[in-house]
């Protein structure tokens, strides 16, 4: 159809041209649409914390030097560490960054600004982690492929088969050293299996696990191995929690 019924704010009882509307677009734009969508969140990619579709494509429009980045996304003969450095370099952009070559990075500078604006802070509003980002870079590229008629094996692109159906994979990096986590704790007193399974819990409530050191026993949110990691079982990016996208 030429057109679409917009039932929405100010739009309401119009009718847009979309011929029209693909027609005055710039066709450096038009032919890598398909990119911008996934990457921005799509039906089967989430899209990082308060960042939408425009914005993404009023960088891209803005600063045609990314376009080779985009273009990474339509090619078929990529590593997913050549998807994962392009897609950081998008990400990194509609936060604002050229300068920082991490996200690690990018996610302090901005942890600092923002107690510096003396706001209550969340980890919604921090980038995603770079283990976080893999997944969700991953899984852009193949919604991509599968729209250009290119079917992949999405295990090798950011999901994970359960026996009945495929889930995200997430990716695991450490909170902090384990020497840090170790001296966090709970004042939880259960001592049943139901002990800390609110977010009435400290631990609980930031996402943390309990550990030897919480006056809790026993309880549902205890993990008995984080109790022995030592600084090596921090290194991996393998699948565990994913920051919110």
């Amino acid at each position: 159809s030429s057109g679409i019924n917009a039932e929405y704010g100010h739009l309401a009882n119009h009718v847009i041209n979309v011929t029209e509307l693909w027609r005055g677009m710039d066709r450096r734009l038009t032919t890598r649409i398909l990119a911008i969508h996934a990457l921005s969140g799509c039906d089967t990619v989430s899209l990082p914390f308060s960042m939408g579709k425009t914005k993404l494509f009023k960088i891209v429009r803005d600063n045609p030097e990314l376009l080779v980045h985009i273009d990474v996304f339509y090619d078929t003969n990529v590593t997913n560490e050549q998807i994962t450095a392009a897609g950081t370099v998008l990400v990194m952009r509609m936060y604002g960054n050229s300068i920082y070559a991490t996200m690690e990075e990018l996610r302090l500078c901005i942890y600092r600004k923002k107690l510096a604006g003396k706001r209550a802070v969340t980890l919604q509003m921090l980038p995603p982690s770079t283990a976080a980002l893999v997944q969700h870079l991953l899984r852009a590229y193949m919604q991509v492929q599968e729209w250009m008629g290119r079917s992949l094996d999405p295990a090798n692109y950011g999901w994970t088969f359960d026996g009945e159906q495929y889930t995200r994979t997430v990716g695991y990096e450490c909170y902090a050293p384990p020497t840090l986590l170790k001296l966090l704790s709970c004042g939880c007193k259960g001592t049943t299996k139901k002990a800390c399974s609110t977010m009435v819990c400290g631990c609980k409530k930031i996402g943390m696990v309990c550990t030897q050191f919480c006056n809790c026993t026993d309880c549902e949110n205890n993990v008995e191995e984080l109790n022995n990691l030592d600084e090596s079982d921090c290194e991996s990016d393998d699948e565990g929690i994913e920051n919110e996208e």
